[in-house]
């Protein structure tokens, strides 16, 4: 259930399983009064529910748990063959999936969009995170910045250049010029690190 991406069919089975184990175990067959819808039985117990686990939510979670720990290089034996055999690059979150993979990749692939929901990088030395392709600013939609101008978004830049490591600041002008207001305030906010240190995925 961790490593491929199970049918919903067979999700449903698994939940039905549980439902008539909760309320009829003694019958295997045959219909069941259900005292509570099962949406309502896998409410938190703190909204009135029991916890109780839809099996493709859990499904989808273990997937996005194996795409998160590629995306952040998880030092292990089994994600350094995968990133290896799949070419991971830094924009993988962003790349489309490669026409021959195996199943279990696949359901990776898929897993991504969990992911890139809320990833963000945490600024540490800039070096290798893209202005206008990756996350990096928090409090802005998507977590990417807005140019003022479109024709900005077309030149390559780190975050790296927009502050002064020696002084450890932005560089304000150069932020006002190139971002569009609540972008360049978010930005601004933001602390510059005063020990560089590789970027990282949080």
């Amino acid at each position: 259930m961790s490593s491929f991406n199970i049918p919903n069919k067979v999700c449903n089975n698994l939940d039905s399983l549980t439902r008539r184990f909760w309320w009829k175990p003694k019958n295997q067959e045959g219909n069941i009064l259900a005292w509570r819808s099962w949406d309502k039985l896998c409410f938190p117990k703190k909204q009135g529910g029991l916890g109780f686990k839809k099996a493709k939510e859990v499904n989808n979670a273990l997937l996005a748990k194996l795409a998160w720990m590629i995306a952040t290089k998880r030092d292990s034996l089994c994600m350094s063959i995968l990133r290896t055999k799949y070419k991971i690059s830094q924009n993988w979150l962003y790349a489309d999936c490669p026409k021959r993979a195996s199943p279990i990749w696949k359901a990776i692939e898929q897993a991504k969009k969990v992911i890139v929901k809320g990833a963000c990088y945490s600024i540490r030395d800039g070096t290798t995170i893209n202005v206008w392709q990756d996350p990096w600013a928090p409090w802005i939609q998507d977590f990417i910045p807005a140019p003022r101008e479109a024709a900005d978004a077309q030149r390559p830049l780190l975050v790296h250049h927009l502050f002064d490591p020696n002084l450890l600041c932005w560089k304000v002008d150069l932020v006002k010029a190139l971002f569009d207001s609540p972008s360049a305030q978010a930005i601004l906010s933001m602390l510059v690190p005063s020990k560089p240190s590789p970027d990282k995925l949080i």
